[in-house]
């Protein structure tokens, strides 16, 4: 990536992508002029995303979840990020028990220049495997996760760039370009 991002906004998922947080550009020389790109290792996003977690949120106005023990990984092949969290409900009007498990999540990154943003693009749930403490699932409920998730978060935006963040990308002649993902962090 070209410029500098910092932490990440809000809501449920887009905790899971606080590694945008970690694209912020330090001790840049002036000197640099044409196409740079800036490679931040994924030790260093996995740990900046850590610091994010557990996250707790309400989920359609209507129930609690805790999302917490995220793990990334990089699949440069389809240009992706990837995401495993740990997600537990508490039990919902005696409809549903309590539910714990963990969900995985595939997205690219996109910079989107007529609002100065990241935005999440090709989201993909993966899997949805949340169990009682019986060790049940609810195939029902695992699959309307699945669902809400690649709709509320294709084109999220996680972060908007701030007009500091314009004019220190300006001062170095950084101009946002693509986010290619790399086997171990990102470009």
């Amino acid at each position: 990536m070209t410029l500098s991002v910092f932490p990440y906004r809000r809501h449920l998922l887009s905790a899971t992508v606080a590694v945008i947080g970690m694209f912020s550009i330090t001790g840049c020389s002036g000197m640099f002029s044409g196409e740079q790109t800036i490679f931040i290792d994924g030790s260093k996003l996995q740990q900046k995303l850590d610091t994010r977690f557990p996250v707790n949120k309400r989920l359609l106005g209507m129930f609690d979840v805790t999302v917490s023990n995220p793990h990334l990984s990089f699949d440069p092949a389809a240009n992706k990020l990837g995401t495993r969290l740990t997600l537990a409900t508490p039990a919902m009007f005696g409809l549903m028990p309590a539910m714990k498990g963990n969900v995985d999540l595939a997205y690219g990154l996109r910079y989107e220049p007529s609002d100065h943003s990241v935005r999440m693009t090709q989201v993909e749930v993966k899997s949805v495997d949340l169990k009682d403490d019986k060790g049940q699932g609810n195939s029902r409920a695992n699959n309307a996760l699945a669902m809400l998730g690649e709709q509320m978060f294709q084109d999220y935006t996680l972060y908007k760039f701030t007009a500091a963040d314009l004019e220190k990308a300006s001062k170095y002649k950084y101009t946002p370009t693509t986010i290619t993902v790399k086997r171990n962090g990102v470009d």
